[in-house]
């Protein structure tokens, strides 16, 4: 155990059971795509809220500035992995 200790603190983790690669690259493959869609995510995520927000700062305590808020406050109070899965039961 202290010597995988050891060798994650220098950097190497180790070679992987089930796929007889070193598991560093299995991280690199995998963080090719993640990262790109963590980005896309993120400034999806920003650009919807700034234009959420923007409408319903215009038009407060109208129709649309309380449906965007109710909205909000339910995305708020669901915890994420229910949301996860509910997504997962939409889509798939």
């Amino acid at each position: 155990y202290w010597h995988w200790v050891g060798g994650l603190l220098t950097g190497d983790f180790g070679i992987s059971y089930a796929y007889k690669v070193p598991v560093w690259e299995l991280i690199g493959e995998r963080l090719q795509l993640t990262i790109p869609l963590a980005i896309i995510s993120m400034a999806l995520t920003a650009f919807l809220a700034l234009v959420l927000g923007v409408y319903a700062a215009a038009n407060h305590n109208k129709t649309g500035d309380v449906a965007i808020m109710a909205t909000s406050q339910v995305g708020i109070s669901i915890p994420s992995f229910w949301f996860a899965i509910l997504l997962i039961l939409l889509f798939a």
